[in-house]
């Protein structure tokens, strides 16, 4: 059982650039394993490509909403807190992951994943592990 792919997008338009250098608190623990030009690994804390996906599209949506009356863009700043303090998670909508179970590629957005979680712990270990943020309990 594994994630194979997810939503791929430009970050660039998101509002997330000025986030500080990825820590064990500020990433929710996520790492990814790096190879440098010797082919040495080694494993670093990382932000989640998924949780990136879902913050950012989510605040891109209430920064461009058309009552936003007027408001200045809220700029990500920290992944934590932005977790912490929104419960508007439109952007697990339109996140998609595909995955490989038991030989079968399966594809469902954030929001159909967190119910399948809810019914089959390993699939939620695997999901947490890949967006701690996301899919926090």
């Amino acid at each position: 059982m594994k994630i194979i792919c997810t939503t791929l997008l430009d970050t660039s338009i998101l509002d997330i650039f000025n986030l500080p250098e990825p820590s064990i608190n500020n990433t929710g623990g996520f790492r990814t394993r790096l190879i440098n030009e010797n082919n040495v690994s080694s494993i670093v804390f990382s932000y989640s490509p998924i949780d990136l996906c879902v913050a950012g599209l989510t605040q891109y949506y209430l920064n461009n909403k058309s009552d936003n009356n007027g408001h200045s863009p809220i700029v990500i700043t920290n992944l934590s807190e932005w977790f912490i303090q929104n419960n508007d998670r439109i952007g697990e909508m339109w996140v998609t992951c595909t995955t490989l179970i038991n030989g079968l590629i399966i594809a469902h957005n954030i929001i159909e994943w967190k119910i399948l979680c809810k019914l089959d712990s390993r699939l939620h270990l695997l999901f947490k592990k890949n967006a701690p943020f996301t899919f926090r309990s």
